[in-house]
């Protein structure tokens, strides 16, 4: 699809308008916060609109109450009618799956990242920033059925996943150990290990 660019180094008049006419239009949207998308400013915006707030493991925010962190297991099972994205995504194959799918999707982070290439808009600014102006610009909505949903069955993807991960000795299981320990930074090595991190590191 064409990709409309916007940019400032903080997040002007005409830009907050353009995301938040489109962020007007959506009922069913989705934030996924991706790398460096840390601000709790991303996590209220979600509590405004009464969207789901899918941290990714290089978000920072999985060890709030307020996120889903089971993202990697839902994706596949729900269909927001708009994507509003935070940073790259991250390493998830099912994540990749649905940003790359026919699905409207707003990208804000500094960079090109849209691996799919399949943003509407690329908003090339400060994420802290853009979203605390996305809460004061935007109608609050009550939380209903969809936002329901997905906090359901995220607290069910864990119930059913913690016993196993907390006796085992598996590859996943050490990731969820890992994530467990609430270092700020963590190194991890590409193919398997971070993608278990991903999947199974829910804090």
């Amino acid at each position: 699809p064409w990709t409309l660019t916007l940019t400032g180094r903080a997040p002007g008049r005409e830009l907050v308008e353009e995301v938040t006419a489109r962020i007007d239009r959506a009922e069913k949207g989705l934030i996924i916060a991706g790398g460096g998308a840390s601000s709790a400013s991303v996590a209220e915006l979600g509590r405004h609109l009464g969207w789901p707030v899918l941290a990714t493991a290089e978000s920072g925010l999985r060890g709030r109450e307020d996120v889903i962190t089971a993202g990697h297991h839902l994706v596949a099972h729900a269909r927001p009618d708009l994507i509003l994205r935070f940073g790259p995504p991250g390493p998830s194959r099912r994540i990749l799956d649905l940003i790359e799918s026919e699905v409207d999707q707003l990208v804000v982070g500094s960079g090109w990242s849209d691996p799919g290439r399949t943003a509407c808009l690329m908003v090339d600014t400060d994420g802290a920033a853009l979203a605390a102006a996305l809460v004061t610009d935007t109608s609050e909505r009550q939380s209903g059925e969809w936002l329901a949903w997905w906090e359901t069955a995220d607290r069910a993807v864990r119930q059913v996943l913690q016993p196993e991960l907390e006796r085992s000795f598996s590859e996943p299981a050490i990731a969820a150990r890992v994530g467990a320990a609430g270092a700020e930074l963590l190194v991890v090595a590409s193919s398997m290990p971070i993608r278990d991190v991903a999947s199974y590191a829910f804090v």
